[in-house]
């Protein structure tokens, strides 16, 4: 990725997800990571909640870090096509932070692209978290923003870490796809409560 010119990190989630209380993050992240990194969000609601949504982020960035605005996209619903060669030129999916993904944790591990994610004290906090867990990805996993700071800067800092990363993502992911447990545990259940008793 580094060697196509990929500078970007982006956030897949649906606009909701993402509350004004966590705003600070993502000022948080730009100033801390080189000038020429970009964070994209996706415009995937209505046109009216998209524009809410750009000028709140506006302001944020206005109030604190009115210089850094100009590192933040907004790029528009992309097509079914387009939307894979997105995530595969981006370096980082950053994860929404009280509502984690689900979907589109798969959609970037399908497309080899890391998510970092900070969980939550709620079962939705810690979808993203969980699938980490899953592929054995447990570096990932952020325990505050200044740790996920941390993590993103050391991993763009160094790209045989991050290559070593990718590879590890590459090797892992089929244990998401191709889990078995949940379905065999299901099974069990099933056999056991059906099962007459003696």
């Amino acid at each position: 990725r580094f060697a196509r010119g990929a500078q970007r990190l982006v956030t897949i989630q649906s606009l909701w997800k993402y509350l004004p209380d966590t705003d600070h993050l993502w000022i948080d992240l730009l100033e801390n990571l080189p000038d020429n990194i970009t964070l994209s969000f996706l415009m995937l609601d209505q046109e009216k909640t998209n524009k809410r949504f750009v000028a709140r982020i506006k302001k944020a960035f206005e109030d604190r870090r009115p210089k850094a605005f100009h590192r933040v996209e907004f790029v528009p619903r992309l097509s079914k096509l387009d939307y894979p060669v997105f995530l595969q030129k981006s370096l980082f999916n950053i994860d929404s932070v009280g509502w984690s993904g689900g979907n589109t944790f798969i959609d970037a591990c399908d497309s080899l692209l890391p998510t970092v994610t900070i969980p939550g004290k709620t079962l939705r906090a810690n979808h993203t978290k969980a699938g980490l867990e899953c592929i054995e990805m447990f570096e990932l996993i952020s325990r505050s923003g200044k740790e996920q700071i941390r993590l993103v800067r050391e991993l763009l800092g160094d790209r045989n870490l991050y290559r070593a990363s990718l590879m590890k993502l590459l090797k892992n992911r089929d244990q998401l796809f191709e889990n078995q447990r949940t379905v065999d545990a299901l099974a069990d259940h099933l056999r056991a409560s059906t099962t007459p008793s003696e």
